[in-house]
């Protein structure tokens, strides 16, 4: 919750705006390269969420100390009623780099960078994952990402024995809407209590905050500075962090550096759109979750997101 209280107004470089620079290297990438930065980082996302999965099946002692040091506000009673699949990065991070995961293996494979029974086995891995980080934001992106890059595949491949594979994957939105019908089955209460939360009562709960970063911003049109309302800021005597990189940037940045930046991103996406839609399924991860998750702020995540960015403009897609 934000509270009122003097910002943290001394400028500070947070990790993911040092890690703005991945979109200079992105800027200056070959195809070639690109390729194998993509299947690395798809490789390096399914590892991540496989730590993920066993430890969050498993709980042993070790890691929930590991999230009680390292959790911002970790309550372990509610942690074990509610768990969240967190694996070392946090559970906003997880469902965003496996909802954005998705539409590049589709992209790897259709490229046949990778072979069948690995795209298979990952994209199992990553709907897992999007599920049970429990994110709503990531649920919402991953339906969109991999609505966009499933259209598309079926749309460019020949095989009819492929379209039938692929339409399997189909099941997972099948299970929703059976749980809908018939609340018995398993896991249908725990994923229905959270569906049941995944519509305007997400953007109430986040009202308060982002009234007051408006407040701030009203109060400071040219920004407070980076990292003013950051989790840095908290030791320094403000405790209000609004949830969303755009009311975020707004009230950091300021008028210049938020339209500064909604440039850059409108320009990746036209030109994704324009010329690959699975890297445009990608980034659109980020567009959705960045309303009301602060996902840029994650220095894994984010480095490609600002890496995507900046290969946009060369429009050298796959």
């Amino acid at each position: 919750m934000m509270t009122v209280s003097k910002p943290y107004t001394k400028m500070t470089v947070k990790p993911s705006a040092k890690i703005g620079v991945y979109y200079f290297v992105g800027l200056r990438m070959d195809i070639i390269t690109f390729r194998i930065f993509l299947k690395n980082v798809v490789l390096a996302n399914i590892v991540i969420c496989i730590i993920g999965i066993f430890l969050y099946i498993t709980m042993p002692y070790f890691y929930l100390s590991f999230l009680q040091e390292t959790q911002l506000n970790f309550s372990l009673p509610i942690f074990i009623q509610t768990p969240r699949l967190i694996s070392v990065i946090g559970s906003t991070a997880v469902g965003n780099l496996a909802a954005y995961s998705i539409p590049l293996l589709y992209l790897l494979y259709y490229k046949k960078s990778i072979g069948r029974a690995l795209f298979y086995i990952s994209i199992s891995i990553f709907c897992l994952a999007t599920a049970f980080s429990f994110q709503r934001g990531a649920w919402i992106a991953s339906v969109v990402s991999f609505s966009i890059a499933f259209t598309y595949y079926l749309k460019e491949v020949k095989s009819k024995s492929n379209k039938f594979t692929h339409a399997l994957i189909l099941i997972p939105i099948l299970y929703l809407i059976l749980i809908n019908i018939f609340p018995n089955l398993a896991g249908a209460s725990w994923i229905n209590d959270r569906l049941r939360e995944t519509n305007f009562e997400a953007i109430y709960s986040r009202s308060s905050q982002w009234y007051l970063a408006i407040e701030e911003f009203i109060n400071r049109p040219l920004g407070h500075g980076i990292g003013a309302f950051s989790h840095r800021a908290i030791s320094h005597g403000y405790i209000g962090i609004p949830d969303g990189n755009y009311i975020r940037m707004l009230v950091e940045y300021g008028i210049v550096g938020t339209i500064l930046f909604l440039i850059l991103l409108m320009r990746a996406l036209i030109n994704t759109y324009r010329d690959n839609l699975y890297l445009f399924a990608a980034l659109s991860v980020f567009v959705i979750q960045s309303i009301g998750s602060n996902v840029i702020d994650f220095p894994y995540t984010s480095c490609f997101f600002w890496f995507l960015l900046g290969y946009s403009e060369q429009k050298l897609m796959l």
